[in-house]
Order: structure tokens, then C-alpha cells, then sequence
């Protein structure tokens, strides 16, 4: 059995939080893409309660962020 389908009409509401996002996006893969070559070859990546670095990664981390908002 097919479920019926609905098209709800965006309210300008909606489509400002939907451009904000998308916005929100690409500002996020431009400061990855931009900074990445700036990038030590290590980087913290877990902080403790004191808000000391306890955890790091390679670089490579930061393209974690980008590519899970695409998820």
C-alpha cells in the first residue's frame, strides 16, 4: 500500500531557516577548505574540565564536521 503524499507550502519562515542552513554550510566549507593547508599536522581534538587539549588527530579531522552536516 502506497502512502499518499503531501506538499506542504513553505512559509517565508521556513525558507529563512532554509537558506540560513545552507548558508551555514558553505560558510563551514570555506573556512575547512580555506584554512586546511594552514593546518598543523596535528590538532586538538577533545578538551578536559580545565579546557586542556587531553585528545588530538591529524588534520584530517576537521573534514569530519562538513561531511557529517551532509548526513
Amino acid at each position: 500500500m502506497e502512502r499518499p503524499r503531501m506538499k506542504i507550502p513553505l512559509t517565508a519562515t521556513d525558507k529563512a531557516v532554509e537558506i540560513t542552513g545552507w548558508l551555514a554550510l558553505l560558510t563551514i566549507w570555506v573556512l575547512v577548505i580555506s584554512s586546511y593547508s594552514n593546518l598543523p599536522d596535528t590538532i586538538p581534538t577533545h578538551f578536559n574540565m580545565a579546557g586542556k587539549a587531553d585528545g588530538q588527530s591529524l588534520e584530517s579531522a576537521v573534514w569530519f564536521l562538513p561531511v557529517m552536516l551532509f548526513n
